[in-house]
C-alpha cells in the first residue's frame, strides 16, 4: 500500500475554474500508476479509481447517473470507461473557453523569468483553451513576440516569419547569450548583490583554500541584510533607494545643464565643485552609519586626510585572524586595520585567539571626507594568515564600521599587495583558479574523420606517485584541468617530466591525437616582419607570460581530446595546453587580438616587446601594454620580464639603439669546419661543395688538390696545398648571401646527421619548380655524456636538436625531418614506445607538424657538419639526463645498489654484447632474447635501461626474484612489482615459476579445478545398485536413514534413534525383506558401513560395498541429492500447522515417488513396480507404456550427458595432470582458526591413481591414504626451475620445502584399501611418452620458462 501514497486523493472541492485541469492532470497521473503496478482488467481498474480517488470522487461515482449502466458484452466489461467518461462530463462544464483564452493572451515574460519557462507556462495555459490543434504554434509564436523581454528578438522576429521551434531556438540562443554576457561584464563576487557593482572587479578568489576555519556564526544572513536598497545613494539624482544608471531614477532621460551631456543633473554634476562635493559626501553617507573606505591616522601633532577612492566590489578576500576566517577589503589608502564591531562579536562567538585586547585606544582615525572621527570601542593584537604567510598585526574595532579593511602595511607584509610596473606579475599559487584571458575561448579544429584512440595506462616510477597527485590536485584547485565527466573517444597516456626542483611537469603523449587536429588557419608572423618596426627605438622591455597556454580557456567541445590517463582516473583540460599541435598558431591569433591597437608593441607567442624612441614614449607604451594586460587578466611571469634596456635579444635578433641584427650567422658552422682526417671526411665535405658550388666561381680548379686525394691508390696526406685549397674554400662558401631566402609556402626540409663527435643540420627549401636552396647551417660538438649515447640516440638527438635550433622558421609549418637512421622513422611515429630518453625528446616536438623520411647516407648534407664540427661542446637537453638519473636511481630496489647493478653490466658478456651492438648501431647482430626491444633500450652510466626500468645481469636475477617475493605476493602482483623497476628477457616466467616453486605460497592457495563428472550409468532394472546415507540429527534426536534405487530413483527413509552398526544392519535388512537383496550398495566412509558387522552382512548376501572416496560426497550424488530434497520439505513442515514430522515425512516419500521424476520423466513407482501409485489425485493408467523403460534410459542418459557438460564449464573442470611419484600436499579437513592454510605442510607422495581417485603415501610416516585429486596440490621440482633460462645454468635454491612431520588432519580415518571396489570404468591413467611435434623442432620446449 505504500505506492499508493504517491498519487493523493482528487479534491473534487477546488475552485470550479481549475476543476478541469487539475482533473485531467490527476487522471495522467492515475494512468501512469496502472502501468507501473501492471493493472490491467477494467474491474480492477475501476475499484482502484474509487480507492485512490478519496471519498469526494466515490460521493461521485455513487450518485452520477449512468456510472453502473455498463454492457457486458466482452470479458471484460468497460466498468472503468464508463466511470471515466461519465466524470469526463461532470468535470466539462466546468471550462470556461473564454475565459482560459482570456489569461492566455494576457500572459507575458516576468522580469526575471526565463525563456524557457515563458514558453512553457504558454503552452500549459493554451492546453486549457481547447484551440484547434492546427493553429496552436501560431497563437505561441504570437504570444512570445507580443509578451518576451527582450527587445532584441521582438525585432528579430519582426523581420521575417518563423515557425515555433525556430523561435523557440533563437529565444534560447538570445538568452543563453544575454546571461553570458553579464558574466563576462560583472565582477565573480557572488556576496554581493547586482545592484552594489560600480565598476568591473577582478574575479573573486580566496587566496587560501588549504583549510576551513571555523564559519562566523549567522556571516552571510546579517552580511546580506546589510545590503538593502535603502542605504543607495544614486549618484545622478542624489535620492535614496536606487542607484546610478536604475530604471527608476528620474535623471536617467534627462540633460544636465551645466554640462549637457545625459544621464545626471547638474547638481550632482562632476563639472561643478558643488556637485563634486555632494558625490563625494554620499559616496561614505548613510542612514545609520558611515562608509569607511580608508582610515588615516590622527595625532596632537599633524592630522594627514588623503582622499582615496573606492570601488565597491573590489579586492574583497577572505583571510584568518585568529583563526576565524573573515572577509576583508585590501586598501592601499588604510593606515590601520579595521574590525567591525558586528563582525568582532561574531569572531568571539567564533572563538577567536587574540592578544593585548584592551579598550584603551593609542590613536584617532577619521574616515574619508568627514571632519569626525570614527568611534573604536577597542583595540586587539591577532595573527592574520593568507596562503602560507601568517604575521601579527594590530586591529581596531569600529563602532560603526560597515566593512573590514586591511590595511597597506599588513597587506604588503603578508605579500597580497603589490606596487609598481611588475603590478600584473602576482604569484600563481595565490591565484585560485589561475586567471585565464578574459572574455577569450578557443576551439580546437577536429577531423572527425579520424577514428579516436584510447591508449592505456603507463605506469610512472613508484617514487614520483604521490608527486603526480599533488600535481594533479595543484592543477584542479588552478581550473586547469578537469575530471572527466564519463568515458571518453580520446585518451592520451601521461608522461612525468621531473624538474631540477624535484617538482614534475605532467606531459601528454598527444602524439597519436594530433592526428585529428587540423592545423588553424592563422600563420605565425615572420620574423623579417616583426623587426621591420624596430629601427629607431632606443629603449626596449620584455613581458613574458607566465604558463601563456594555461590562460587561454578551451571551448566545452576541445576538451574530450585533451582527456588522459592517470592511476586516479580520466582528467581532461580545460586550458589550452602544451603537445596540441595547433597551440601555437591559437595562441599567437589570440595574443594578436589582444594587443590590437597599440603602438610599438610587437608579440610572438608568449614573449611581448615594447620599444620606444624616448623614454617617454617607451613608458607610455609599456603603461598601455600592462594596462591592456590588466583588463584581459593576463599572468606576467616577474622572472623572466625586462624592463628599460638599450639592448634586447628577442627572436635570435639582438635589438639594440644601433639597430636589429642576428645573434650569430647562419654560414657559421662552414667556418669553424676543422681540417677533414680521413678519405671519408673528405667525401663528405666536397659533397656538401658540389651542392652549393653553383655559387662559387672556379669551383673546379678550388677542389683539385681535395679530389686528388680520393683517387684510388692515392694515400691520403694532407699537405700546405691541400690546407689552402680547404681555407680557401670555406671562406668562399661562408660569404655566399644567396642562400639566405625562407619562404613559408615553400616546402621545408631539415636534414640532419650525427656522429661520434658531433651533429649537424641542414635547412633547405624547395620550391614550386623542385629546385632546392639552403637556408641555414648548424653544427654541433657533442659533450662527453652526449658521446655516450647509443648511435641511434645520437641521430634522434641531431632530430630534435635541429628542430630547436631552426624553431623561428619551422614553427607553425609542416615540413620533413630527412634523416640516414631508418629506426627513427619509426620511433618519431605516433604509435612508437621509445627508450626514456628519446620519449622525452619526442614529446618536445608535439607542438610541430612534421613527418620524417629515410635517406641514403650518401645524399645526407649534414654529414659533414656532424664530422667536422670544432665548436665548443654545449649541452643541450641537461635536465633530461637529470631525469633518466632520476629513473635509474628510484629503481634500483634497495637491497641492490646501483653499484652493484653497474659492476655485474660489466661482468655481463651478454648486455655487454648488446651495449656493444647499440653503441655502434649494429642492432641487427642484437641477442635474440633482446630485438623485439632494441627501440626501447638505452643506457645511462653504464647500465642498461628498457625505457625507465633497469635491465638486470644475469647474476642479480635470482635474487631480485627473492626480493620481489618478500611478503609472498602472488604471480600478477609479483609482476606488476617487478614490471614498475626492472626488466630482463623471460621475466614473466621466471617470475611465475617462483611463485609456483614456493611452498608457503601453495599451501594457502585455493584448490585446483576439480576432475570433468564421470556421471554413474543407469542400471537396466530395479534395485540392483542403491545408494545409502544417514541424515541428521533432526531436532527430536532422531536420525534418517535413506536408501535411493540408481534405476527408478525410487527412495525410502528410515526413522532411527541409533545408528550404530549393528542397527544399521537390521534397518537394511528390514528394507531387503519387502523389495529384495541389491547387487552393490554405494555409501560413504563412515564408521557403520567400515565395520565388521556390515562387511559380514554383505559377504552373507554377496552385496558389493562400493565406498566412495573420503571427503567427496559429489561421488554419492544421487543419494545426497535426495537428502537435499527431504530437508527442505521437513524445514517446510517445522514452520507448518502440522507438528508430526513423521508423518510429513511419509507424506512427502508417497508423493516424490508418485511424481514423474525431473531426469528419467517417469515416475519411480512406475519403474519400481511396473504401477502408478495411488494417491488423491485422480488417474486413469495403471500399467507402464511400452517401451517406456527404455524411454527413461535414454532420458536419463542424454540428462546426464548435458548436466555433465553444464558443470564442466561452471567449475572450470580440467584432467588433472598428477602422476605417479609426484611429490603433494593434502587439503586440510578441518582448519584450528582463521590462520589456518588450506593445505595441510606434510608432503605425501602419490602411489596410485585411478581415475580421480589418488592413494599418497606420507613421506613422514608412511601411512597412505585416498584422496579425490582436487584435494591435491603438486609441489614443482626446484632442480627444474632456472632464472637465468639455461644462459649458465644456475639453479634458483629459493624458498626451500619445510619439513614438517605432523599427519594431516583428517587423512588418518581411512587408510587406502587396494582392494576397494569402484564403481564405473574407470582406467589408470597412461604412462607413455610425449613426443615434441617436427615444426616445434628449432624451438626450446623442455624449460619451464620457454616462452
Amino acid at each position: 500500500m505504500s505506492s499508493y501514497s504517491r498519487i493523493k486523493p482528487f479534491d473534487v472541492t477546488s475552485e470550479a475554474s481549475n476543476l478541469p485541469a487539475e482533473w485531467e492532470i490527476w487522471k495522467s497521473d492515475l494512468e501512469s500508476f496502472f502501468l507501473a503496478q501492471a493493472v490491467e482488467t477494467q474491474h480492477d481498474k475501476r475499484a482502484q479509481l474509487a480507492y485512490l480517488g478519496g471519498p469526494g470522487l466515490q460521493e461521485l461515482l455513487r450518485h452520477l447517473p449512468g456510472v453502473n449502466q455498463v454492457p457486458h458484452v466482452t470479458a471484460d466489461p468497460p466498468y472503468y470507461d464508463v466511470a471515466i467518461k461519465c466524470l469526463d462530463d461532470y468535470f466539462e462544464p466546468f471550462r470556461r473557453k473564454s475565459y482560459e483564452r482570456h489569461l492566455f493572451h494576457q500572459i507575458t515574460q516576468q522580469p526575471e523569468e526565463r525563456f524557457t519557462d515563458f514558453v512553457m507556462r504558454l503552452r500549459k495555459q493554451i492546453a486549457r483553451c481547447n484551440y484547434n490543434s492546427c493553429v496552436v504554434d501560431e497563437l505561441i509564436a504570437d504570444r512570445i513576440t507580443q509578451g518576451c523581454k527582450s527587445q532584441e528578438l521582438r525585432t528579430r522576429l519582426l523581420q521575417k516569419d518563423r515557425s515555433l521551434e525556430e523561435i523557440i531556438a533563437l529565444g534560447t540562443s538570445l538568452a543563453e547569450s544575454l546571461n553570458q554576457s553579464r558574466k563576462l561584464s560583472k565582477p565573480n563576487n557572488p556576496t554581493r548583490p547586482d545592484s552594489e557593482v560600480n565598476s568591473v572587479a577582478k574575479p573573486y578568489f580566496r587566496p587560501f583554500a588549504t583549510r576551513r576555519p571555523n564559519p562566523l556564526p549567522n556571516q552571510n544572513r546579517k552580511y546580506s541584510e546589510r545590503q538593502s536598497n535603502s542605504r543607495f545613494i544614486c549618484y545622478s539624482c542624489g535620492r535614496r533607494g536606487h542607484v546610478q544608471g536604475s530604471s527608476d531614477c528620474p535623471a536617467r532621460e534627462t540633460k544636465c545643464a551645466a554640462c549637457g551631456k545625459p544621464g545626471h543633473w547638474a547638481k550632482r554634476c562632476y563639472s561643478t565643485g558643488q556637485g563634486f562635493k555632494r558625490r563625494l559626501n554620499d559616496s561614505f553617507a548613510g542612514p545609520k552609519a558611515k562608509r569607511i573606505r580608508a582610515v588615516q591616522e590622527e595625532t596632537e601633532a599633524k592630522q594627514s586626510k588623503d582622499f582615496v577612492f573606492y570601488a565597491m566590489g573590489r579586492n574583497v578576500f577572505t583571510f584568518i585572524v585568529g583563526g576565524v576566517e573573515i572577509p576583508m577589503t585590501i586598501d592601499s589608502g588604510a593606515d590601520a586595520n579595521i574590525i567591525t564591531k558586528e563582525i568582532w562579536e561574531q569572531m568571539k562567538q567564533a572563538g577567536v585567539k587574540v592578544t593585548d585586547a584592551t579598550k584603551q585606544i593609542d590613536r584617532s582615525l577619521t574616515a574619508y571626507a568627514t571632519e569626525q572621527p570614527l568611534k573604536i570601542v577597542g583595540m586587539f593584537h591577532s595573527e592574520i594568515q593568507a596562503v602560507n604567510n601568517t604575521v601579527q598585526a594590530k586591529f581596531y574595532v569600529v563602532e560603526d564600521g560597515q566593512r573590514c579593511l586591511l590595511g597597506d602595511k599588513t597587506a604588503k607584509d603578508l605579500q597580497v599587495l603589490k606596487v609598481g610596473f611588475d603590478i600584473a606579475s602576482v604569484d600563481s599559487n595565490r591565484c585560485k583558479p589561475f586567471p585565464k584571458i578574459r572574455g577569450v575561448k578557443v576551439e580546437i579544429p577536429i577531423d572527425e574523420q579520424v577514428p579516436p584512440v584510447q591508449q592505456p595506462y603507463r605506469r610512472p616510477p613508484i617514487a614520483l606517485e604521490e608527486k603526480i597527485e599533488t600535481k594533479l590536485r595543484s592543477l584542479l584547485e588552478l581550473d586547469i584541468i578537469e575530471r572527466a565527466p564519463g568515458p571518453s573517444p580520446w585518451v592520451s597516456p601521461m608522461v612525468p617530466v621531473q624538474k631540477d626542483s624535484g617538482e614534475i611537469r605532467l606531459c601528454i603523449d598527444m602524439r597519436r591525437a594530433n592526428q585529428a587536429v587540423l592545423r588553424e588557419s592563422h600563420p605565425l608572423p615572420l620574423v623579417d616582419e616583426l623587426l621591420s618596426s624596430v629601427s629607431g627605438a632606443v629603449l626596449f622591455s620584455k613581458l613574458d607570460i607566465k604558463d601563456a597556454y594555461h590562460q587561454v580557456e578551451l571551448s566545452e567541445r576541445s576538451r574530450p581530446i585533451t582527456t588522459f590517463i592517470t592511476k586516479y582516473g580520466l582528467y581532461r583540460y580545460k586550458r589550452l595546453m602544451f603537445g596540441v599541435s595547433c597551440a601555437p598558431e591559437l595562441f599567437q591569433k589570440t595574443m594578436e587580438v589582444v594587443t590590437a591597437g597599440l603602438e610599438g608593441v610587437i608579440v610572438y607567442l608568449d614573449d611581448a616587446v615594447v620599444f620606444g624612441a624616448t623614454k617617454e614614449e617607451h613608458d607610455r607604451r609599456l603603461a598601455a601594454l600592462l594596462k591592456r594586460f590588466s583588463d584581459y587578466d593576463i599572468l606576467l611571469n616577474e622572472q623572466k620580464c625586462i624592463y628599460g634596456v638599450e639592448s634586447l635579444e628577442f627572436l635570435g635578433h639582438q635589438l639594440s639603439t644601433t639597430g636589429v641584427r642576428p645573434t650569430e650567422s647562419r654560414l657559421a658552422a662552414i667556418e669553424k669546419f676543422r681540417e677533414p682526417r680521413n678519405v671519408s671526411e673528405l667525401r663528405s665535405f666536397l659533397g656538401l661543395i658540389c651542392y652549393v658550388g653553383k655559387f662559387v666561381p672556379n669551383l673546379a680548379a678550388e677542389t683539385e688538390p681535395l679530389r686528388h686525394l680520393l683517387r684510388s691508390g692515392i694515400q691520403f696526406r694532407w699537405t700546405p696545398k691541400e690546407k689552402s685549397a680547404f681555407e680557401s674554400i670555406k671562406a668562399a662558401i661562408s660569404k655566399i648571401h644567396h642562400l639566405g631566402f625562407f619562404n613559408p609556402k615553400d616546402r621545408t626540409k631539415l636534414m640532419t646527421d650525427a656522429s661520434a663527435t658531433g651533429l649537424g643540420a641542414v635547412l633547405l627549401q624547395e620550391d614550386s619548380n623542385g629546385r632546392s636552396r639552403i637556408i641555414a647551417y648548424a653544427s654541433k660538438s657533442l659533450t662527453d655524456l652526449e658521446q655516450k649515447y647509443f648511435q641511434t640516440e645520437r641521430e634522434a638527438l641531431s632530430l630534435v636538436w635541429g628542430v630547436e635550433r631552426f624553431r623561428l622558421y619551422l614553427l607553425g609549418i609542416k615540413f620533413t625531418l630527412l634523416t640516414d637512421c631508418k629506426a627513427l622513422k619509426f620511433l618519431f611515429s605516433p604509435r612508437s614506445r621509445p627508450c626514456a630518453r628519446i620519449e622525452r625528446w619526442v614529446l618536445k616536438l608535439q607542438n610541430y607538424t612534421y613527418d620524417v623520411e629515410h635517406i641514403p647516407g650518401s645524399a645526407n648534407l649534414a654529414d659533414v657538419f656532424s664530422r667536422l664540427c670544432d665548436l665548443p661542446p654545449e649541452p643541450f637537453d641537461e635536465k633530461g639526463e637529470d631525469c633518466i638519473r632520476n629513473i635509474v636511481t628510484q629503481a634500483v630496489p634497495k637491497a641492490i645498489t646501483l653499484q652493484e647493478v653497474k659492476v655485474e653490466t660489466v661482468n655481463d658478456e651478454e648486455l655487454q654484447h648488446v651495449l656493444e651492438c647499440l653503441q655502434t648501431g649494429k642492432t641487427e647482430s642484437v641477442v635474440k632474447e633482446y630485438k623485439p626491444y632494441v627501440d626501447e633500450l638505452s643506457s645511462v652510466d653504464g647500465v642498461l635501461l628498457r625505457g625507465n626500468r633497469l635491465v638486470i645481469p644475469l647474476k642479480l636475477r635470482e635474487r631480485m626474484l627473492v626480493i620481489a617475493h618478500e611478503a609472498h605476493p602472488g604471480i600478477a602482483a609479483m609482476k606488476r612489482r617487478l614490471r614498475q623497476k626492472v626488466w630482463w628477457p623471460l621475466m614473466d616466467k621466471h617470475v611465475e615459476g617462483t611463485v609456483k616453486q614456493c611452498k608457503q605460497c601453495i599451501l594457502v592457495s585455493s584448490l585446483g579445478p576439480p576432475e570433468p563428472v564421470k556421471s554413474t550409468r543407469m542400471p537396466e532394472k530395479p534395485w540392483v545398485h542403491i545408494a545409502v546415507d544417514f541424515m541428521g540429527p533432526l531436532p527430536s534426536g532422531h536420525t534418517r536413514f535413506v536408501l535411493v534405487d540408481y534405476f527408478s530413483r525410487f527412495t525410502e527413509a528410515i526413522v532411527m534413534k541409533q545408528i550404530t552398526a549393528k542397527r544399521t544392519v537390521q534397518a537394511m535388512h528390514e528394507t531387503f525383506s519387502r523389495f529384495g537383496i541389491p547387487e552393490s550398495i554405494r555409501c560413504d566412509n563412515g564408521p557403520q558401513f567400515v565395520s565388521e558387522e556390515m562387511r559380514s552382512y554383505c559377504n552373507e548376501y554377496g552385496i558389493s560395498l562400493r565406498k566412495t572416496t573420503p571427503y567427496w560426497p559429489q561421488a554419492n550424488g544421487e543419494v545426497e541429492r535426495a537428502n537435499k530434497t527431504i530437508l527442505k520439505h521437513l524445514k517446510i513442515s517445522q514452520n507448518s500447522e502440522s507438528q508430526d514430522w513423521m508423518w510429513e515425512l511419509r507424506s512427502f516419500l508417497l508423493m516424490y515417488n508418485s511424481t514423474p521424476h525431473t531426469t528419467t520423466g517417469v515416475a519411480p513407482s512406475v519403474l519400481m513396480f511396473k504401477r502408478v501409485f495411488r494417491d488423491k489425485l485422480p488417474h486413469f493408467r495403471e500399467q507402464l507404456a511400452p517401451n517406456e523403460e527404455e524411454e527413461a534410459m535414454d532420458r536419463d542418459k542424454e540428462r546426464k550427458r548435458k548436466d555433465a557438460d553444464y558443470a564442466d564449464a561452471r567449475r572450470h573442470a580440467k584432467t588433472s595432470k598428477l602422476m605417479v611419484g609426484d611429490t603433494v600436499v593434502v587439503k586440510r579437513t578441518t582448519k584450528e582458526n582463521k590462520l589456518s592454510t588450506t593445505f595441510a605442510p606434510e608432503e605425501f607422495t602419490v602411489t596410485q591413481l585411478v581415475g580421480s581417485d589418488a592413494t599418497v603415501q606420507s613421506k613422514s610416516s608412511g601411512k597412505t591414504f585416498q584422496r579425490n585429486v582436487a584435494h591435491l596440490k603438486q609441489l614443482p621440482d626446484p632442480h627444474t626451475i632456472t632464472a637465468n633460462d639455461g644462459v649458465d645454468k644456475q639453479v634458483i635454491e629459493h624458498n626451500q620445502p619445510i619439513q614438517d612431520s605432523s599427519p594431516v588432519k583428517g587423512c588418518e580415518t581411512r587408510e587406502a584399501n587396494s582392494s576397494t571396489d569402484h564403481d564405473g570404468r574407470l582406467t589408470q591413467r597412461s604412462m607413455r611418452i610425449s613426443r615434441k611435434p617436427g615444426y616445434l623442432k628449432d624451438y626450446q620446449t623442455n624449460a619451464v620458462y620457454d616462452i
